[in-house]
């Protein structure tokens, strides 16, 4: 039995999406995700989704025109002998797309975002990134296999995965550029290309056109020391222009990420100079710094409070000193202290 169910956005996507259409296998917890221009593209990511994983028995989904009266989506289930199961009106968590796939969905996608800084034009890619992740993850409800072994029978090969993290900086390689040029150009890594080249084929986003190519030869650009210097990542803060490139702000700004999470090309390391105090014995007189109010704190039985206002130093000026006290704690401290 496989479920499915619509989501949509608020932002268009860069590939042009607008809404998705998600398939949950019931048995193996598998998540598809497809990115639609509009509503009724569901058809169209139905016959996707046969070709490209299986023909299920059941057919599972609300009671949307579309998935339910549409008379497309009929001819598929007629013609494959597909079973159909609809949600009862105003009853979502009958379907487990919803509960299970779209629900965590939206929320990994927010938890992306606020760990790698991408911008809300890149949802659907966050979207399959993070549906590739789940479908290569063991599931404890799976007898701890993953969905990917579940449905395909095999083990799923995650070296993909661990070259880069979703939205990283990269550099990737241009052909096309003439010497003396690097034949290196900016970008952002979105994710795997399943069906473009080898197992080792990526999602890049073209930092320059905010357009989504697919390359395999391409380096992160992270490490400072190993930035490309003749090469600049212009501002990020973009919307998609689908008609005509998105001109950088100011190229000589040489920026990674949003300018929420704008990395400088140079920094100044945090250097502590506040001195770490340092615990006086119960026999040795305390020294009061000017103009400070200090507390000390002993054992919390037997405590009591003394307050001494200090007589003015030199200086003219006085300093108040707060000591809570055990029973086994003493400092000598009275009027006429000397100030420092």
């Amino acid at each position: 039995i496989v479920a499915t169910d619509t989501f949509f956005a608020t932002e268009r996507d860069v590939g042009g999406s607008v809404c998705d259409q998600v398939f949950y296998g019931l048995d193996s917890h598998y998540i598809n995700v497809y990115g639609l221009r509009s509503e009724t593209d569901g058809p169209t990511a139905f016959e996707d989704f046969l070709r490209q994983e299986v023909i299920p028995a059941i057919l599972r989904s609300d009671s949307s025109r579309m998935q339910r009266w549409g008379q497309r989506v009929l001819t598929i289930d007629r013609r494959n002998l597909i079973g159909t199961q609809f949600t009862e009106p105003y009853h979502p968590q009958q379907n487990p797309t919803e509960l299970r796939a779209i629900r965590w969905l939206k929320q990994s996608i927010r938890l992306l975002r606020m760990r790698t800084g991408a911008p809300q034009a890149v949802w659907f890619y966050a979207a399959s990134y993070m549906a590739d992740i789940h479908n290569i993850s063991a599931d404890e409800t799976l007898g701890w296999a993953t969905p990917w072994s579940r449905r395909k029978g095999d083990t799923p090969d995650i070296s993909a995965f661990l070259q880069f993290k979703f939205y990283e900086p990269i550099y990737y390689h241009d052909p096309t550029g003439k010497f003396p040029d690097t034949r290196e150009l900016p970008g952002y890594w979105l994710g795997v290309a399943h069906n473009v080249g080898d197992a080792l084929c990526f999602y890049v986003l073209k930092a320059d056109t905010h357009r989504v190519i697919e390359r395999s030869v391409l380096r992160s650009a992270l490490p400072f020391t190993h930035k490309n210097k003749e090469t600049a990542f212009p501002t990020d803060a973009f919307k998609p222009d689908f008609l005509t490139p998105y001109p950088p702000d100011d190229a000589s700004l040489a920026s990674v990420g949003t300018p929420e999470t704008a990395v400088p090309t140079s920094f100044t390391p945090f250097s502590i100079t506040a001195p770490i105090p340092v615990p006086q014995p119960p026999d040795t007189a305390l020294v009061i710094p000017r103009r400070d109010h200090v507390t000390l704190m002993d054992a919390p039985d037997d405590t009591r409070q003394d307050t001494n206002v200090l007589d003015p130093s030199a200086t003219g000026h006085s300093t108040m000193a707060t000591m809570h006290l055990g029973s086994d704690c003493h400092y000598p401290l009275g009027p006429g202290t000397d100030l420092p």
